[in-house]
């Protein structure tokens, strides 16, 4: 795997239609890019997000979007990004 060409999990995850997904391959070094980001922080904070408040989730989102704000760049942005997953995960998926 290589962040010009992740691999597909699309190819498990076929449509209604019985047809293989493909996942857009900047969705996938988006989702390389996080994933690199979580990882650097498995030996100290492991997957802590999972029973974090959400009330600390929420309030950390809009931290990581002011410091987007006053600084933007890409690893501000997988930042946000990051915390919208675990929001994402935890909070459940809606029908939308």
């Amino acid at each position: 795997m290589t962040e010009n060409n992740p691999p597909n999990p699309g190819k498990n995850n076929p449509t209604p239609e019985g047809k293989e997904r493909i996942i857009r391959s900047e969705i996938m070094q988006f989702a390389v890019a996080m994933e690199a980001v979580m990882s650097m922080h498995d030996s100290r904070k492991g997957n802590s997000w999972r029973i974090t408040p959400l009330e600390y989730l929420i309030n950390k989102l809009k931290e990581e979007f002011v410091e987007w704000e006053t600084t933007p760049t890409k690893k501000e942005l997988i930042d946000v990004a990051n915390v919208c997953m675990m929001l994402f995960h935890r909070k459940g998926i809606d029908a939308a």
